[in-house]
């Protein structure tokens, strides 16, 4: 197997295995059994939970993540129907990695960078200055903003299909007014040139919607029940939102239903108070739904940035030297500084009660600064805000909702059990809005 102290001058690898985890999960695929043979095999040397745990990696059907195939044929060959063993040093982002978005939009180089150094237990003290020093490397060859990827091509509508399942107790082909939105996703998806970005296009569909214009304001004027509005937000998000509002919104849910009673209880209040108060309009004004959504982006965001490069370079990395050629795909993953136990006390558990100050000093999450975003100081996605009151008024809502959770969802150290995959990832019954 080929080193990483190997620092011979070397293309990046096109080979790689594509994993369709839609297929694992929803489709029953029949390799799921050796795929979790693999994993008892190799406990040491397979997916990593610090890089699958996001919920919504397991029901998108267009992500596809795979480790680059840096080995000898013999050695490839060992690994055995093409299940791809990932070696220790990948797990500590020692290694590039392959990031592959969605049917159609296959990209023949992508990797995503590491960014911590070779020795992550002495780094963790600088890590934040590794990141930076290397996002300032990067930045200078074309590391860009969504606007350079195909974010549409990245999620397709299975995901969306999850939430109207779930929330709505209906099938999206069902949905009456799909034809209502599908002019606008339609046009979204033909308006060319790079003026046109995605935040643009998703607000002028969101226009189009009059309960949704400004999220955080009163819909008092909008002339539709709570119950209708809430639906609303949902159709929109299932069918036009962008694709970071619907995982964000996955995430929210997921987080949402593994709180305590007490602690949903708090949220209810304080949205019950919300709806309550015709003057208040300032989400941010509401503590506990402030900190249950920083903690979301803190406990569930990858923190990637990507952008194309502009021209043809060497990357001096610390898993070796790459050459990388002009319109190339980056990929750079800070490799979860939010899971760093020196940043965080107890960072792999959700805790709503979490000091945001901590995740917002380190601002990494989405909308921080290092996403490389397309804004003058790089600090801010243009589309945080919009995204982060869909995210907010969808949880404001969903308190509202009663309902009985007989479905069983497992967490066993970043993987989702057996249990969960099914055509039915969570099963709500006697589901409700007040």
């Amino acid at each position: 197997m080929t080193s990483t102290k190997n620092k011979e001058l070397r293309d990046v690898p096109h080979q790689w295995w594509k994993i369709s985890l839609f297929n694992l999960i929803q489709l029953k695929w029949n390799g799921w059994d050796f795929f979790q043979q693999q994993i008892e095999k190799h406990q040491s040397t397979v997916f990593s939970a610090k890089i699958f745990n996001d919920w919504t990696t397991f029901v998108c059907d267009h992500v596809a993540v795979a480790a680059v195939l840096d080995m000898t044929k013999t050695e490839r060959s060992k690994t055995g129907h093409g299940f791809l063993e990932l070696r220790p040093e990948m797990m500590l982002g020692q290694t590039p990695c392959v990031f592959s978005v969605g049917e159609g939009h296959q990209i023949h180089k992508p990797f995503i960078m590491n960014f911590v150094a070779k020795s992550y237990e002495k780094q963790k003290p600088n890590m934040v200055a590794i990141i930076e020093k290397e996002f300032k490397v990067l930045s200078k060859h074309g590391m860009g903003g969504a606007s350079s990827v195909d974010w549409e091509g990245m999620f397709s509508t299975a995901a969306k299909r999850v939430i109207c399942h779930m929330l709505l107790g209906v099938h999206i082909e069902d949905i009456t007014p799909l034809e209502k939105y599908t002019q606008g996703m339609l046009a979204m998806e033909k308006m060319p040139g790079e003026s046109n970005t995605l935040i643009e296009n998703i607000m002028t569909i969101f226009n189009k919607v009059d309960s949704i214009k400004n999220l955080s304001i009163q819909f008092s004027n909008s002339g539709l029940t709570q119950e209708e509005m809430f639906k609303d937000i949902c159709y929109v998000v299932c069918l036009d939102a962008s694709n970071a509002i619907t995982i964000f919104v996955l995430n929210s849910l997921y987080c949402y239903l593994r709180l305590t009673c007490d602690d949903k209880q708090l949220l209810k209040t304080e949205a019950d108070q919300y709806f309550k108060d015709p003057e208040q309009t300032d989400l941010s004004a509401l503590p506990n739904l402030h900190k249950f959504f920083t903690e979301m982006l803190r406990w569930s965001s990858k923190a990637f940035i990507y952008g194309k490069a502009k021209s043809d370079f060497q990357l001096d990395s610390t898993s070796g030297k790459f050459r990388i050629n002009k319109g190339d795909l980056l990929c750079a993953l800070p490799y979860f500084i939010h899971r760093d136990d020196q940043l965080f006390e107890n960072p792999d558990q959700f805790d709503m009660h979490r000091n945001p100050e901590e995740s917002e000093k380190y601002n990494f999450t989405y909308g921080g600064r290092f996403l490389g975003q397309s804004t003058p100081s790089n600090h801010r996605c243009a589309g945080f805000s919009l995204s982060r009151d869909v995210v907010k008024t969808f949880i404001l809502f969903f308190t509202r909702c009663q309902f009985e959770q007989i479905g069983v969802t497992e967490w066993t150290g970043g993987y989702i059990s057996r249990k969960y995959a099914s055509d039915e990832p969570l099963k709500l019954s006697s589901f409700k809005f007040e």
